[in-house]
């Protein structure tokens, strides 16, 4: 079963026209569509259900799992698979990985991701910060989680996150000196493209094969080399090259030769806009209730406050207010803005275009208690 699943770190490849779904659980691969209707094809339902993969069998398409004909009254298409992502765990320094294997036929890009983030990367299980002049430039997941960001004053950092670990940027041609030895090592010759490099060869197997082995790579690299790098492999450089170019730095990627030929047309330009304040989206309208919900979520995943959401349809402008807590979870937020929608869409309607602005809860400054020494 399908179910459209878009993290807010590959909104990014929504704004190029994409369409993203996940199979099975939540920690699954998720599948990338653009518009087309080569080789697979993913079907969403006019209103409420789960999308399905079919192919196009003369001028109807029929499903792959059932052998059914999926009527046009019922189904819309969605795109044809494009790529298959696999959002790849964090690298331990002492877990052994064998040696990726490669075959010479087609194209693996590695590009580093946020190289001036590397120093603190590097700080395996605690907080760090790289560190320029007198304000912090980039920052590991465990001091983002203790409020500290990028373009903050040192001294509020520190403040923030007592014991975090500051580090000072390092020579970012020097690294990628040092990552292309390491791979001309180890797989031979490979070629400079910008912000990494290009292997002429992929690993063998199916796309999970495949992304596996991707994974594994990225992880060696990491150990050799302190960086951080996504991974992208497909038949040819160019649609290798312009999936990397809009991927976050946790993914992989893998491109069958049957969708290659999507990457070579245009891709569709979207409207998207994100803020922690606000955010909108429109483009190609969304026949299915499911993605109307996965895309809210992903635009709203920062709002706190009192919230209003608008949503451009067939039958007018739908508007919803939600209030969201300002110390709610991930999980509450997801779930107080699936609830508005669903009720603001009723029975399923097209929805081309999607806003919300929130008034932003005033933090509540709390002063220290007084402590009283006990022999005053």
């Amino acid at each position: 079963m399908l179910l459209p699943n878009v993290p807010s770190s590959l909104l990014p490849l929504v704004a190029r026209g994409c369409r993203i779904f996940r199979s099975g659980g939540a920690g699954a691969d998720r599948l990338l569509t653009l518009p087309g209707r080569a080789g697979a094809v993913v079907l969403v339902p006019r209103g409420h259900g789960a999308p399905v993969l079919a192919r196009e069998a003369g001028a109807q398409f029929v499903s792959v799992s059932t052998g059914l004909v999926c009527t046009p009254v019922r189904w819309a298409p969605a795109g044809a698979v494009a790529a298959v992502l696999r959002e790849a765990s964090a690298p331990r320094p002492c877990a052994p990985v064998a040696a990726v294997p490669l075959r010479a036929d087609g194209v693996t890009v590695l590009r580093v991701h946020r190289l001036a983030a590397t120093a603190a990367r590097v700080s395996d299980g605690a907080p760090a910060a790289v560190v320029k002049g007198r304000r912090v430039v980039a920052v590991n997941a465990r001091a983002a989680a203790r409020g500290v960001g990028a373009g903050m004053l040192v001294r509020r950092a520190l403040a923030l996150c007592p014991g975090l670990r500051v580090h000072q940027p390092g020579d970012e041609q020097q690294r990628l000196v040092e990552l292309g030895e390491w791979l001309t090592a180890e797989y031979g010759a490979c070629v400079r493209v910008r912000g990494g490099f290009q292997l002429p060869a992929v690993p063998a197997g199916d796309d999970a094969a495949v992304l596996t082995a991707l994974s594994d790579l990225r992880t060696r690299v990491w150990q050799a080399t302190g960086l951080t790098v996504k991974a992208v492999s497909a038949p040819n450089a160019a649609a290798a090259g312009r999936l990397s170019r809009h991927l976050a730095g946790h993914w992989v990627a893998s491109i069958s030769a049957a969708s290659a030929g999507l990457w070579a047309a245009r891709l569709p330009l979207v409207r998207l806009h994100r803020s922690a304040a606000a955010g909108c989206w429109s483009g190609e309208s969304m026949l299915d209730v499911e993605g109307v919900v996965s895309l809210a979520q992903a635009l709203t995943a920062g709002a706190r406050g009192a919230v209003r959401l608008r949503l451009w349809s067939d039958k007018g402008v739908l508007s919803a207010e939600l209030s969201i807590p300002a110390a709610a979870g991930k999980a509450e937020v997801a779930s107080r803005v699936e609830v508005a929608v669903r009720r603001a869409l009723g029975g399923g309607v097209a929805v081309w275009a999607l806003r919300w602005d929130a008034e932003c809860v005033a933090a509540a400054v709390v002063a220290a208690p007084r402590q009283v020494a006990l022999w005053a």
